[in-house]
């Protein structure tokens, strides 16, 4: 009985430190590919909160990404949104599912779920799958 709890309690360890490895690097990647033609955080509202997520569906200018900190939210991107790829500014349609993105946005996410940002500031896409 102790040798299965100690399994399982080994298992549950690996996962955790795998999740903020996986975390880890994506925080590196984007920090790596941000580059001096884009705006700075900086010009955000003070508002602002970044967070990372893999598109899984995508409806129109509404995308449903699995977020940095585990679960889906919706995200819908406006024209008063910006979107980069790489250095250079793009468009709704570069967005692909599989797409890694940094996302900055006011804060606010509705607790629905899965959950909902609807005030997208900038959207920058990392890389795709």
């Amino acid at each position: 009985m102790k040798t299965k709890n100690c399994l399982i309690l080994i298992l549950a360890l690996c996962l955790v430190l795998s999740v903020a490895f996986v975390s880890n690097n994506l925080f590196s990647e984007a920090k790596a590919q941000k580059t001096d033609n884009q705006t700075e955080s900086s010009d955000l509202p003070k508002d602002s909160v970044e967070m990372f997520g893999a598109v899984e569906e995508i409806e129109g200018n509404r995308f449903l990404i699995n977020t940095d900190n585990g679960g889906p939210l919706y995200t819908t991107v406006t024209d008063d949104t910006e979107i980069f790829k790489g250095s250079k500014t793009a468009t709704v349609t570069d967005i692909k599912v599989g797409s890694k993105l940094l996302i900055a946005h006011n804060g606010i996410v509705l607790k629905s779920y899965p959950g909902q940002i609807n005030i997208v500031y900038r959207v920058t896409i990392l890389e795709a799958d």
